[in-house]
Formats: C-alpha cells, sequence, structure tokens
C-alpha cells in the first residue's frame, strides 16, 4: 500500500508544470469570474474573489454544476460561454491530460519497482545456492535443500517442502541444478491445494446402497 501510495506521489511530482497549469487556469477564470459577474444581481457565487476561487475550483468537478451558472446565465445567455470554454479546458483538456501522464509515470514506476524486485530475488537465490553447494559440484540433494528451505520457510510442512522440490527437479534426478534452484521464486507463486474429492468419500459411506448409475455419476464428477 505505502509503495503505490509513493509511486502516485512521485508521478505527481513529475508532472508538476501540468498541475501548475492547471492552478493557473482556475486562478485566471477565477479572476475573469470575479470581474465580469458583477452586473449579475442576486449572484452569490462571485460576490468575492474568495468565493470565485472556490466555486471555480469546484466547478472543474461539476459538484456545483449548474448552480453556479444559473444566476448569471438567467440574466444573459452570453454568460453561459464563459462557463463551455472553462468546463472544455479544465475538465476535458488538463484535468485529463494530468490524469494521463500521472498514470503513465506510475506505470512506468511500477514496472521498474517490480523489475528491482526480480533482480534481488535472483541475486539472492544465487547467493543461497552457492552457499548450499559448498563443494562445487553443481546440484544440492535433498537434504540439502530441506535444510534451505526449514530457514526458508519456517512454517512450512515436510508435505509442501517434498512437493516444491519435486515441481524444481524438471529432470526428476532427485537433484536440483543451479537453473531449477533460480526458479524457486515462480514455483511459489503456484498455489498448491490438496484435492478433495468428496464424492468418493460419500460413495464410501453408502457403499452398501447400490444404484447402477453410480458409476457413472461418479464419471462425470471426476471429469468436472
Amino acid at each position: 500500500m505505502m509503495n503505490n501510495v509513493k509511486l502516485i506521489l512521485g508521478a505527481a511530482v513529475k508532472v508538476y508544470e501540468v498541475i501548475m497549469m492547471l492552478l493557473l487556469m482556475v486562478l485566471t477564470f477565477s479572476a475573469l469570474g470575479y470581474l465580469i459577474m458583477i452586473p449579475v444581481p442576486n449572484d452569490t457565487y462571485y460576490t468575492t474573489f474568495y468565493d470565485s476561487f472556490v466555486n471555480t475550483f469546484t466547478l472543474m468537478t461539476t459538484v456545483n454544476f449548474p448552480d453556479v451558472a444559473l444566476p448569471s446565465y438567467r440574466y444573459n445567455r452570453a454568460y453561459g460561454i464563459f462557463f463551455i470554454v472553462y468546463l472544455f479546458t479544465a475538465l476535458y483538456l488538463i484535468l485529463n491530460l494530468s490524469l494521463a501522464l500521472i498514470y503513465s509515470y506510475y506505470k512506468k514506476g511500477a514496472a521498474s519497482a517490480s523489475q528491482q524486485v526480480f533482480k534481488l530475488s535472483k541475486s539472492a537465490l544465487v547467493a543461497a545456492f552457492k552457499y548450499l553447494d559448498e563443494k562445487k559440484h553443481g546440484y544440492i540433494d535433498y537434504e540439502q535443500w530441506e535444510q534451505f528451505f526449514k530457514v526458508f520457510k519456517p512454517k512450512a510442512s515436510p508435505s509442501l517442502t517434498k512437493a516444491v522440490y519435486n515441481l524444481l527437479d524438471t529432470q526428476c534426478n532427485n537433484v536440483l541444478t543451479a537453473i531449477e534452484f533460480m526458479k524457486l521464486d515462480e514455483c511459489l507463486r503456484i498455489r498448491l491445494t490438496r484435492k478433495n474429492v468428496w464424492y468418493k468419500r460419500i460413495l464410501r459411506r453408502f457403499s452398501s446402497i447400490y444404484h447402477p448409475r453410480i458409476p457413472m455419476l461418479a464419471k462425470v464428477l471426476h471429469s468436472k
């Protein structure tokens, strides 16, 4: 979570020029709105520059639209051009451009961080394999693997230790080469589950009850 926040903040810093341009545009339209709305009677949105800035900034999110435009629009429909130009420029151009740039920089940062984690993982595995292969045979056996995995995954069961070892041992020669050992991080992403064939338990419990279609039903369930 914190890494994502850092990436987003870092991306926002890189597009500060666009954000500053957006704020400058809001200030410009706030001042312009404050000046041209002076003749409008009963207008509570542009009475002061502060109110003008707050309502113009809020208008960028369309939360106060069309309420903010109704008093001036009723007075003179030409005021509608002011709001159309502002919404088109701020909302549909600059704001979307800012979000697109932030997402682009965030995506690049996430990809770079992922590559760094991958490189660190591979470097750690290389160092671990060199440490286990003290005699420089170029491979490690199951006993060495079991000692390593107890340290690497202290809560791992013996069955999981054996299952991961068998997955890595692609040559089925009961040893792990350096290339096979390097695939440990990829192997750990696989979710290992124990197959629970529930219908077999039911058939064993009620084996005294026979029906000709039970074997056929078992085949269908097993195929699913």
